[in-house]
């Protein structure tokens, strides 16, 4: 379903929804519907937006990088080849003017943009986007992203100086849509010639903004692009963006970053105190956005190479002891839904047949699995089996009161039943590489994507450490079907696929998917035009301050 802006009252307050339906996005908010947001017909140019993050980035490198954070702010420097309409979800030109599929769909064309130019005054052209696929592909880049080059593609050429020719290896259907991603963004060659391996520090891209300055993991400074004329159709506006500096900074501490917007010192705050919502959606110096967010809900990670949860009965078991409306009641203000599969609702493909039979809470059951598995009562009330607990580590990131919340629960549900989870939080940077790496017996994990082939990304087994299947599933038949779903091209036909895919899965148990994320940021009144995309990024494209 298309999604749509619609703002909401909540007091005085506008609180504007982005989804595919904005009453199941917030949860059943009893409120009703009022005319749209001010437009950009009366926008006006200047003024400084400054946003407060609640984790932080590595460096600004499309090619390098796979933090959720830099990918949002990396989308204003350097602009995708294609774009996703927000509205409709449609693959849209986007520094590719136009692009076309072979019949036998193994070749794709793109005409690229004519007048582009790098923010370092370098063309747009063939030679360039050429050159940041082929940066991304080189082992010296160590690219999270080269399996999205090397998995399709046989190989690029040019046609004379704007139109780059790509041949696929076989069909592959996600191809297009990772094509929309800022992770395959073209970056200057220029600037990676000069900066070489810190590149990352000093982005050069042909986005709307430009990179001004930065201090590692804790501020960036952009400034308008005064260059800039090729926006996507779908924007309200074109030319230049309004804003004249963007101040993105990182303040892990909620409590700061709320203090931070109580003063209005900053115009967005991301991840704010979800018990603190409601205050400031019935303050009129406010507004709520809430931007939905589509891929692989956050869920639990059962690493299924390791005790205990290598025993498909004792991950089933966690699947009905967790209470999940609980946790987004509690964590999140019920802002969002609580996610029962493994692909969010506003995923192509999702199978709402299998999320309505996941388990629900149930201890009681859950306790019956562990017994008819073996579990005994020990000490202490955990649970024992040939004379080891049934204990394990759970990793979690440190920062934000959601965080904690939902950690507390999902630990005391499990105490519930019988299961000691030693709970160990660490940075967002650190956590990342221990949990591709293996480290804990559960942790908690999501994944940002518009295609359900976000679903080799977390389950096939060529993942395991390289990419993001962090549960260590191996399964020969849901390997093989991911196979087939990138290999189909008829719609029909790949729906069928993920539905096979997500059956098995729903009773596998190597993720519990928990919550359907739905983002919610708290703006001053007087930012107008503060979006979100299909991802539930934030978007200032069209942003300007009153």
């Amino acid at each position: 379903m298309p999604r749509s802006s619609n703002p909401i009252r909540r007091g005085g307050a506008v609180l504007i929804v982005v989804a595919a339906v904005a009453a199941a996005a917030y949860g059943a908010t009893g409120v009703a519907a009022t005319p749209a947001e001010q437009t950009t017909s009366n926008a006006q140019a200047g003024g400084t937006l400054t946003l407060v993050l609640s984790a932080g980035w590595d460096v600004l490198d499309p090619a390098t990088t796979a933090f959720t954070f830099a990918r949002q702010i990396m989308q204003f420097i350097y602009d995708p080849l294609l774009r996703r309409d927000p509205k409709t979800g449609n693959i849209v030109p986007g520094l590719a003017q136009s692009y076309s599929v072979s019949k036998d769909q193994k070749t794709v064309t793109l005409r690229l943009r004519r007048g582009v130019t790098f923010h370092d005054g370098t063309p747009l052209n063939a030679r360039a986007v050429i050159f940041s696929f082929n940066r991304i592909l080189s082992p010296k880049t160590r690219s999270p992203w080269a399996a999205s080059i090397t998995g399709p593609v046989f190989r690029f050429r040019s046609v004379g100086s704007h139109t780059v020719i790509i041949r696929l290896k076989a069909p592959f259907a996600p191809f297009l849509d990772s094509l929309t991603q800022v992770a395959l963004a073209p970056v200057s060659p220029a600037g990676v010639a000069r900066w070489g391996t810190a590149f990352g520090a000093h982005p050069v891209g042909t986005g709307p903004f430009v990179f001004e300055s930065s201090v590692p993991n804790d501020n960036v400074v952009l400034v308008r692009n005064p260059k800039y004329r090729w926006a996507p159709a779908f924007y309200s506006h074109q030319g230049p963006a309004y804003l004249s500096r963007v101040v993105i900074r990182n303040v892990p501490e909620s409590g700061t970053r709320m203090a931070l917007i109580s003063r209005s010192e900053i115009d967005v705050v991301y991840n704010p105190e979800a018990s603190q919502i409601p205050t400031y959606a019935r303050d009129s110096k406010y507004k709520i956005v809430v931007g939905v967010q589509s891929g692989m809900p956050r869920s639990i990670v059962l690493n299924t190479s390791k005790f205990p949860f290598d025993d498909r009965r004792v991950r089933q078991a966690v699947a009905y002891a967790v209470d999940k409306p609980a946790i987004l009641k509690a964590a999140y203000n019920s802002i969002g839904t609580v996610g029962r599969n493994i692909l969010s609702p506003a995923v192509f493909g999702y199978a709402g047949s299998v999320a309505r039979a996941a388990p629900s809470y149930n201890p009681a059951r859950a306790s019956q699995i562990l017994a008819a598995a073996g579990w005994r009562a020990g000490s202490g009330g955990i649970l024992t089996k040939d004379g080891r607990r049934l204990e394990f580590d759970y990793g979690s990131i440190t920062g934000g009161s959601n965080f904690t919340i939902q950690d507390q629960i999902i630990q005391s549900n499990l105490k519930a039943i019988g299961m000691e989870m030693n709970i160990q939080r660490e940075e967002q940077a650190a956590y990342l590489a221990d949990l591709r790496a293996g480290k804990w017996s559960m942790a908690g994990m999501l994944f940002v994507a518009t295609d359900p082939d976000v679903l080799y990304t977390v389950l096939h087994s060529s993942s395991i450490g390289p990419a993001w299947n962090t549960s260590f599933f191996r399964n020969a038949t849901v390997d093989r079907l991911l196979v087939q779903g990138r290999n189909t091209t008829n719609d029909a036909e790949r729906q069928k696929i993920y539905l096979r895919v997500q059956a098995i899965v729903a009773t596998e148990f190597p993720y519990i998917p928990y919550y359907n994320i739905a983002n919610p940021f708290i703006v001053t009144a007087r930012t107008q035009a503060f979006k979100t995309d299909r991802q539930g990024f934030w978007d200032i494209y069209d942003t300007w301050i009153r």
